[in-house]
Parts: structure tokens; sequence; C-alpha cells
């Protein structure tokens, strides 16, 4: 698209935030809304921008809303924002952190629920002079320290996901407005992956490489499609017995368990991301398998990123 008419979109998210804010109370849902990436940049040569991108600041506590996370009390409001009308790339961001980290640089603000819509730096935007809108960068130091609590942040969610993955009143909570369990497991190693590329990319000195980006969301997936398990019906309970625990899963990281190969006690490789198994088998049998060979832990299929210039890419962008 155009980056006027990408500035346009912003336009057009920032007057819906407007209009929907006073559905939440004071203190709760929805606090500003920022634009990051190639919409804040000067315009090219060709004018052309390949995706918006924006921060949703919501009313939730950090640990809540990692890097990649989607809360599921947050669930339906791109779709009250209609962000899936256009290539818009979201992420939430919760109000008590400041917005940025390694794939959000210099984000400007459209939107305020106090303020309403911030008609400048909209204006900024369309004339390609945001510069004086946008937050100055972190130094090194600070930036590296966030980059690490921001890992550690991930860690310890994707760590939740999977303690809690076959418990029935998370998977029931978990369950709404299209997403379902299986996404925010994938949201969770996601998350912890593309900052742990960008760690290690800054301990080696290296670049970090573009991690797979996240696909649509599951509503818009067919009967079948491997974002809802082969052959599965959309919302379809993926099977285990509820409240079993982890089964087989393991850390991402290998414990001191781990062999001389350095494959660890339940066989997987150091660095890997821990998948929900079934659980244990009871005395009758075998713990329920998923349906037609799905395995309950496989996360969406990865899509090549569309943010080629950042570590995290583009998600949920509707072609």
């Amino acid at each position: 698209m155009r980056h006027a008419t990408a500035v346009r979109r912003l336009r057009l998210i920032a007057e819906r935030a407007q209009q929907v804010c006073g559905w939440w109370e004071e203190g709760t849902g929805l606090v500003a809304v920022h634009a990051f990436g190639e919409v804040v940049e000067p315009p090219t040569e060709s004018g052309a921008v390949e995706v918006v991108q924006v921060v949703l600041v919501v009313h939730a506590e950090p640990d809540q809303v990692p890097w990649c996370a989607r809360p599921p009390e947050f669930a339906g409001l791109p779709y009250v924002l209609e962000l899936e009308k256009a290539p818009v790339d979201w992420y939430f961001w919760p109000a008590a952190l400041p917005v940025g980290n390694h794939a959000v640089v210099g984000a400007v603000r459209i939107w305020d629920r106090a303020e309403g819509v911030d008609g400048a730096a909209l204006a900024a935007l369309a004339a390609g002079r945001a510069e004086p809108f946008r937050p100055p960068p972190p130094g090194a130091i600070r930036r590296r320290q966030q980059t690490e609590e921001d890992l550690a942040a991930a860690l310890a969610h994707l760590r939740r996901v999977r303690d809690r993955y076959w418990q029935r009143k998370w998977r029931s909570e978990h369950h709404t407005a299209g997403m379902y369990p299986e996404n925010h497991l994938w949201d969770a190693v996601h998350g912890y992956l593309d900052l742990l590329a960008v760690t290690e990319a800054a301990v080696g000195g290296g670049t970090a490489q573009p991690s797979p980006g996240r696909p649509a969301d599951p509503g818009h997936g067919e009967v079948g499609d491997p974002r809802h398990g082969e052959g599965r019906e959309p919302g379809a309970d993926v099977g285990g017995p509820p409240g079993t625990g982890t089964g087989s899963a393991v850390d991402p990281a290998a414990g001191p368990d781990a062999g001389a190969d350095g494959v660890g006690a339940d066989g997987v490789e150091p660095g890997e991301v821990p998948v929900a198994g079934p659980g244990p088998a009871s005395e009758d049998g075998p713990a329920d398998a998923a349906p037609d060979g799905a395995s309950p832990g496989d996360a969406p299929p990865a899509r090549a990123s569309r943010t080629s210039s950042r570590s995290s890419p583009s998600r949920r962008t509707k072609r």
C-alpha cells in the first residue's frame, strides 16, 4: 500500500479506538495505540508500505502480556478496532511498561484514552516528519538489560502455558473469540524463540535472523486446516486427560539430566521448546491421543517474515 494509505489506516484505527474506549471502565481495557515500523519512517522513493504495524497498550499485568502474547480477555479487541480489514500487524503491550523493544523501535502514539486522537502526530506521519514524536532510543546497556528481562518473562510465560495446557479451566478460558489453546501455546513459543535469537545474536556479535511469523488468526481457517489440527473441526478439544500436568514436556534449555550427546532425559535436544504432551497413561490404558493423529502441542505452520528489517516478524496480517 502507499504511505498515504497506511497513514489513513492509522487514523481510522485511532478514531475507532476513541469510539470503543468507553466500553471499558476507567483503569481497564485499551489505554493507547502506537504506530511503528515502515509507516513512521520517511517515505521511500516508491512510497510503498508493506504492512501497518501498531501496538495496543492495555491495562494488564506485565507478566500476562509478554512479547507476542494475546491475553484472552482482549482477544476480541482487534476485531472491534477493525484491524483485519487491511494489512495490519498488531502486538499487545502492558500499560505499566514503556513501549519499545528490539522490534518496536521509535513508536509514535496516535491515540490515548486521556487525550484522544493525536492529530498532530498523524499529520507528521503523513508528511514523513514524525521524528519529533518518536522517543529517543535506549542506550546499548539498557537495551541489553531489557532484552534479558523480556526473555526471562517470555520463558516464565511459556512454562506457565506448558504446565496448564491440559487443565480444563485454563483451556476453557483460552478458547475465546476464535482463539484456541494451541494458538496461545504457539504465541508463547514464538515470543520466547524470537527473544532468544536476539539474545544469542548479541552475545555472538551477529545479527538475529527473523524468526518465522505466526499465521493468521485461526478463525479464518477451514476444517482440516493445520491451525486447527488435521481433519479436526475448529474449536474441537485436542484430547488428553485434564489436569494431568505436563506429560513429557521439557524445559527449553537442557537440564542437568542431559546426556553426554546433549540429548535430555526425554530425548529432546537442548534449546528445543517444550511441547505439552497428552499426560501419563492411566491404569485402564494410555491417555487419549489427539484425534486423527494430530499432536496436541503442534503449533500452527510458520509463515515467512514480512518485516525484513527487524528480528520480529509481522503477524496476523490479512492478505
